[in-house]
């Protein structure tokens, strides 16, 4: 059975205005099936962040909220803990463009397709994704309701001085 996937796919990995905006798939398939078959599991933030392990490197499909501002590309589920939320990054060689600390610019592209832990995370780059891309960027801060898919990454865990990190390696 083929899966339809929404046009909006982007990388999840752990680290305004609100808008409603959200696509369903047009397939329901059993969980062991949809990852052989390329569709994504579909899950809460809730369930990503209380077991990020079990979802590491599996295409999801997650629906939340998206804020995006300076140092901030991230899903969240306000009934979810507040801490660490998932972040969010564009695959192929478009980059979100999001400006946080050392070194990482605000470009929006990037020479070689994104890769995580040796996957080449793709992105298909229409009119859902660009009509996204500027909902989250009609302002400083923005918030936007919606559903997206993605390959999610659980990173390491990584504790200094008191301080918890989820890094991708």
């Amino acid at each position: 059975m083929k899966c339809r996937l929404p046009a909006l796919l982007i990388l999840l990995v752990f680290a305004g205005a609100a808008v409603d905006y959200a696509f369903k798939p047009t397939v329901a398939l059993p969980p062991a099936e949809i990852q052989s078959t390329g569709c994504p599991l579909k899950i809460s933030v809730c369930q990503l962040k209380n077991d990020p392990k079990a979802y590491n490197q599996k295409l999801v499909e997650v629906t939340g909220f998206v804020s995006h501002g300076f140092e901030n590309f991230h899903i969240f589920d306000p009934a979810c803990e507040s801490w660490p939320d998932p972040w969010l990054e564009y695959g192929g060689t478009t980059a979100s463009g999001t400006m946080y600390c050392c070194g990482v610019t605000a470009e929006r592209s990037r020479p070689q397709p994104l890769v995580v832990e040796g996957i080449t995370v793709e992105l298909v780059d229409d009119a859902r994704l660009k009509e996204f891309d500027k909902l989250i960027r009609s302002g400083t801060d923005s918030v936007v309701h919606t559903t997206i898919v993605g390959r999610f990454f659980a990173g390491e865990l990584i504790t200094t001085h008191s301080v918890i990190l989820q890094r991708s390696s």
